[in-house]
């Protein structure tokens, strides 16, 4: 039987979640700090000319009253937002009051165009071209902005940079009298230094985010910058080997090392200490330097043990990351977004969203829309689409803030006791404990609290900070991992010089304490805090 294909249409009625532009824009400003999400609004209050900032005026003067505050002063809960579950059914209440401003959507968007008093409608068709000149981008304001420091086309804005480690070495390569093969190695060599100064990269099969503690790093070849460049190795490995060590020649010293026992030896060596002891417990002794065991150098180098000593405290003065002086990263700055104090006897929070403008709809534009003659339907196309995405903004900002104050309120209510006593008292808490609390999906939370960080009374602390395992204590209740950790380091900072606690003595105190814990778990969160372990801390200076 001969099988026959053909096309036909049959309906299908079929269910899905589809992210309109406003739910896109509110997922968006979650995960931004207070700082970037001032960027983000200024920025569209200079593409769209529809947003204006309330003045300071107007926020100090009397407001009517209205449902945007709870009673304790939170922000309104009557209209949640859930990046994952959508948006309610209910409006958010305006955080300033003023027309057509926080809460409004896209159905309410006649509503906000609502026909103005007639002695506001007299707008004249001379005054058209006086309302659109904020959009057009004047030249002139730019000239301007040259002379203005803070502006980002500030001619002492361009020329401030710094100059980082490549930059350096740069230039003392070009001032060198190099063979021209020799120099392109160089340049080759400078670029694919760490930004510590160390030829090396990280181990291809390493997949974790963070090399640093994995420490899966392997020394960049030769062979391997040969091939990068379209040489061939065995020609030019001579050359690439001058090229080095011309560069480990030059400031700082230390660089072009592909190790640590190079780099010290290169250290060594530049500062005139290449033919002492220094060099010899470097070269062949790193173990006994690493445990710092004095008798152990003592007896293989035959030299008294005060002598040994000064070499030691020599090696431990020099750099083992000589490039980070150099480093190119810009410094960063933490604003706290939520402030959290003691006021009356209880924990409150407060935003801390001074830095934010407070947008309102431009009421000149309204008067626009309701006064305008048929001529001008595109100009009213291009101003209804302008005031759609204003308040798809406002709206999604109001929410942001809401949502942030219910997470910070919740790890209140949840945290009270580590504000009061510090790490011991912190209680072990996960996402999905906050967001059963505030009825949201938990990567919602998981999102507000990305890059976030509150002014406590037990410090400066990133939102994250809060969201930890724990481990069930004798009692029955929970001990966070944090609060164990921070034991752990204190024994350690208190243990006895030469005779430090192994991973299992550490294990049984804490079991003494309450607390059962394998050998293996204090190993883990002792190794999570770079701590080293108690062969190698054995002998060490405090």
């Amino acid at each position: 039987m001969a099988l026959q294909q053909r096309l036909s249409l049959s309906p299908k009625l079929s269910q899905r979640l589809v992210l309109t532009p406003a739910m896109q824009q509110a997922i968006k400003l979650l995960p931004l700090t207070t700082l970037e999400l001032a960027d983000v609004i200024n920025q569209e209050m200079v593409e769209n000319p529809l947003l204006e900032e309330i003045p300071d005026d107007e926020l100090t003067g009397p407001a009517p009253e209205t449902d945007s505050e709870g009673a304790d002063g939170s922000p309104g809960a009557d209209a949640e937002f859930d990046a994952d579950q959508g948006a309610s059914d209910s409006i958010a209440e305006s955080v300033e009051p003023a027309p057509a401003e926080v809460g409004a959507t896209e159905p309410q968007l006649d509503a906000a165009l609502e026909p103005l008093p007639a002695e506001q409608t007299a707008l004249q068709d001379s005054d058209i071209d006086k309302l659109f000149e904020n959009v057009v981008d004047d030249v002139g304001v730019r000239d301007m902005a040259q002379s203005d420091p803070d502006s980002e086309y500030s001619i002492e804005n361009r020329l401030s940079t710094t100059i980082d480690l490549r930059d350096h070495l740069m230039v003392q390569l070009r001032h060198d009298a190099t063979p021209g093969i020799v120099r392109d190695l160089g340049e080759a060599i400078i670029q694919n230094l760490d930004d510590d100064g160390y030829l090396r990269t990280h181990d291809p099969s390493c997949e974790a985010s963070d090399h640093s503690v994995c420490g899966k790093i392997v020394p960049t070849t030769l062979d391997e910058i040969c091939v990068a460049m379209g040489l061939d190795p065995e020609l030019h490995r001579h050359a690439a080997e001058k090229a080095l060590a011309l560069i480990q020649t030059f400031d700082p010293a230390g660089v072009g090392a592909r190790d640590l026992r190079e780099c010290l030896l290169i250290q060594l060596r530049f500062f005139g200490f290449g033919d002492t002891p220094a060099v010899t417990i470097v070269e062949s002794h790193m173990r006994a330097l690493e445990m710092r065991d004095v008798a152990g150098l003592v007896r293989v180098l035959g030299k008294p043990e005060a002598e040994v000593l000064d070499w030691l405290d020599l090696i431990e003065g020099l750099d083992p990351r000589p490039g980070s002086t150099l480093s190119a990263k810009a410094p960063s700055y933490v604003v706290p977004d939520v402030m959290i104090f003691k006021k009356d006897g209880q924990f409150v929070v407060e935003l801390n969203d001074d830095s934010l403008p407070r947008l309102r709809i431009s009421s000149s534009y309204r008067q626009f829309l309701n006064a305008g003659s048929p001529a001008d339907d595109e100009a009213k196309t291009y101003v209804r689409d302008k005031m759609r995405s204003a308040l798809f903004l406002i709206k999604s900002v109001d929410q942001r803030q809401r949502t942030l104050y219910k997470v910070a309120d919740s790890i209140v209510r949840r945290q009270e006791a580590f504000f009061e006593q510090g790490i011991s008292a912190l209680r072990p808490m996960v996402l999905r404990d906050v967001a059963d609390d505030i009825s949201m999906h938990e990567s919602t939370v998981s999102r507000i609290v990305q890059n976030k960080h509150a002014h406590t009374p037990q410090g400066v602390l990133p939102l994250k900070f809060f969201f930890h395992s724990g481990l069930k204590g004798d009692s029955g209740e929970s001990v966070s991992s944090v609060a164990i950790k921070e034991k752990i380091r204190q024994m350690i900072d208190a243990e006895t010089p030469g005779k430090p606690l192994s991973d299992a003595q550490i294990g049984q105190v804490l079991s003494y304490q309450g607390t059962t814990i394998a050998r293996r778990t204090v190993a883990k969160y002792r190794e999570e805090m770079r701590i080293p372990s108690s062969s190698e801390r054995k002998g060490r200076p405090r």
